[in-house]
This record gives structure tokens, sequence and C-alpha cells, in this order.
């Protein structure tokens, strides 16, 4: 996306996720809106599957804006 990184914590979801396109050639587009090495947070739209995955150190926590999907999880 085109928009600079908020400065403050409040953040407009709606507002970005307009700015993602309705199609795209790459599995996803995003915006971040904090990225430090302890703690990250971003929006994205996602236009092909994901693969499998997982995240060795950090947990993932994932809010469904619009639309469906499924997610796995393993111990």
């Amino acid at each position: 996306s085109n928009l600079e990184p908020p400065t403050t914590g409040r953040f407009n979801i709606a507002e970005i996720a307009t700015t993602f396109p309705a199609t795209s050639e790459t599995m996803l587009v995003d915006q971040y809106l904090t990225d430090r090495p302890g703690a990250s947070a971003r929006i994205f739209r996602i236009y092909r599957p994901i693969p499998p995955h997982f995240h060795r150190e950090c947990d993932e926590y994932l809010y469904v804006f619009a639309g469906r999907g499924t997610f796995w999880m393993e111990d």
C-alpha cells in the first residue's frame, strides 16, 4: 500500500483495507501498522491460498475483517 505508517496506536482498518486492489498477481497485499522484533501488526488481503506454514519464534493472531478462511492448528 502507499499509505505512510501511522504514528499513533489507533488505526482505521476499513480505510486501510480500501486501499488494497480488487485483484493482484501476488499471494497477498499488506500494510504494516507496527513492525518490531517483539511484536508486529498488519492488515492484509489474501488473493491466493497461503501454503501451510508456522512461526517458530512468535505467536500469530488473526482477526477476519471480511470474508472467510480455514485456519488449522496443531501441537
